[in-house]
């Protein structure tokens, strides 16, 4: 959101863990002598995530070891406390819990 409109928005939270890139993993090998299959949990880095950023070069940033830092840092503990004293918040969770039923 920051990205895309800086002058109206806000960002509320924790500053990110600054991952970046996309993984895959994990792949199968199969043992044509013992006819056992192995799973192997190696994770090959097959991809970056960036944001679009027109002051940076090539007009893109990525975001790996780069963490983001919200506008107004909230702690999670704090957002919980105050979610779940909140009575429209209890009122609207109830009446979401009643329609699954």
């Amino acid at each position: 959101m920051r990205a895309y409109n800086p002058d109206n928005t806000v960002v509320v939270g924790q500053p990110t863990f600054g991952k970046g890139v996309f993984q895959n993993a994990p792949f199968m090998l199969f043992d044509k002598q013992s006819g056992k299959t192995y799973a192997y949990y190696i994770s090959i880095v097959t991809g970056y995530y960036y944001i679009v950023d027109e002051s940076a070069e090539g007009g893109r940033y990525c975001i790996h070891q780069n963490p983001m830092e919200p506008d107004l840092a909230v702690n999670a503990n704090d957002i919980m406390r105050d979610l779940s004293s909140d009575s429209e918040i209890i009122a609207a969770n109830n009446s979401f819990l009643a329609s699954l039923n």
